[in-house]
Order: structure tokens, then C-alpha cells, then sequence
């Protein structure tokens, strides 16, 4: 069963910057922008703000049959075992490409998989699970005797302003409100 394809090529100037049309015209030229050509730029403008290199409007026009659907909630699942008993958020330059050759599949399917079930991307979906697990090692650990550096890091954070930066993202407060949280139960 064949899908129909809203494939945008990027070597397509036109839906990458519709502006050109008005920055290559000469000023006489200007006036014989038509109607259709505001009307394109306005669309383009309101569709392509940007999440991974992926257009809002071509994840609005998929979809997925049930069996589909099923493959993919599959592939999450094995997406899930691996990083438990792997644990390859440790290393900070974990990558798409790299999930998809230790499951035998791609990064399409990998990214696809994980928005299925919610996320935003596989770097979401990432910085998501590493967070969940500095949450988890905060509570079991004696913040008195570990140091929260090793525990961001433990989990695949580079250095503490990104730590800072998608903690605040994920959970909504910085992690220091939400140690201070903890400590006030």
C-alpha cells in the first residue's frame, strides 16, 4: 500500500526562503508579484517554523494505518529495553544513527517510532529520558555526598548550562528549585 508523498525537495529555493521572490525582483518588477505569490509566502511562512529540519505541515499529513501504528509502538518498546540495559544516553554524543545500527533499522523509522509516542524528537526524547534519570539518582543519592556534577554528567550531560538549560526545559523549574522542592517534603 503506497502513501502519498509530500516530499519538499531541498534544493527548492522557493520553499526555503519565499522572500527571494521579492529581493530578486528589481523595483519595476516588484509591482508584478501577484496575488498567489503573497499568498505562497504567507503559507510557507506559516508552515515551515522549523522543529529538526521537518516542516509542521509534513507531520500534519501523515498517517499511520493500525498495523502501522503497531510497528512503530513496537519499535519504541525495543527502543525503551535498549537504553535501559545499554544505557547509551551516557554518552553525550549519543545519536539517531546510532540507535537505528544497534536495532538493525534507520533513523526514519527511529524518528518516527519516537514521535509516535509523544516526543517531539529524538533529542527530546533523550534529554527527556536523561532527565528522568537525574531525577531518579537526586532522590537516591545524598546530595551531601555526591556532587549534582557527577550526576548530570552520569547521565550524559557535557557541562552544567546545558544540564540547566533542558532540566528547566523538561520539568518547567530549574534543577535547584527542584532539589529545594525535595528537601522541603
Amino acid at each position: 500500500m503506497e502513501k502519498e508523498s509530500h516530499f519538499i525537495p531541498e534544493d527548492d529555493q522557493s520553499i526555503k526562503n519565499p522572500l527571494h521572490l521579492i529581493k530578486e525582483n528589481t523595483d519595476e518588477q516588484v509591482n508584478d508579484i501577484s496575488e498567489d505569490d503573497i499568498a505562497l509566502n504567507n503559507v510557507v511562512t506559516e508552515h515551515f517554523d522549523l522543529k529538526e529540519g521537518r516542516s509542521e505541515l509534513q507531520s500534519e499529513v501523515k498517517e499511520f494505518s493500525p498495523k502501522d501504528i503497531e510497528k512503530y509502538n513496537l519499535l519504541f518498546q525495543k527502543i525503551i529495553e535498549y537504553i535501559e540495559k545499554e544505557k547509551p544516553y551516557k554518552d553525550v554524543n549519543f545519536s539517531i544513527s546510532e540507535l537505528a545500527f544497534a536495532l538493525k533499522t534507520n533513523s526514519l523509522y527511529i524518528s518516527t517510532a519516537i514521535k509516535q509516542n509523544g516526543y517531539i524528537s529524538f533529542n527530546h526524547f533523550t534529554n527527556s529520558y536523561r532527565i528522568n534519570k537525574v531525577k531518579k539518582l537526586i532522590v537516591e543519592n545524598d546530595l551531601s555526598k555526591v556532587t549534582l556534577m557527577y550526576i548530570y554528567t552520569e547521565c550524559g550531560f557535557s557541562n552544567q548550562a546545558t544540564f540547566n538549560r533542558v532540566f528547566k526545559k523538561v520539568e518547567g523549574i530549574t534543577p535547584s528549585e527542584y532539589i529545594n522542592r525535595l528537601n522541603r517534603m
